[in-house]
C-alpha cells in the first residue's frame, strides 16, 4: 500500500497463493520450497523497489 498526499493506493502482485501457504504477519509465503523462495524473492525485490521509489520521490520533494 502507498499513500501519497494523504491517498492510499493499493497495487496487486498478480500472484495467487493460497491462504494456509501465506503468513500474513510476514508478508510472504510460509515454507522452503522453491515456489516459495521465488515468490518471496519476488516480494522482497517488489518492496525494495517501492522503497527506493519512495526514497526518491521524498528527496525531489525537499
Amino acid at each position: 500500500m502507498i499513500t501519497i498526499d494523504g491517498k492510499r493506493l493499493e497495487i496487486s502482485s498478480k500472484t495467487h497463493v493460497e491462504s494456509l501457504k501465506l503468513s500474513s504477519e510476514a508478508g510472504k509465503m510460509k515454507g522452503n520450497s522453491e515456489e516459495a523462495r521465488s515468490l518471496n524473492s519476488f516480494l522482497d525485490v517488489t518492496k525494495g523497489s517501492a522503497y527506493y521509489n519512495q526514497k526518491d520521490l521524498m528527496q525531489g520533494c525537499l
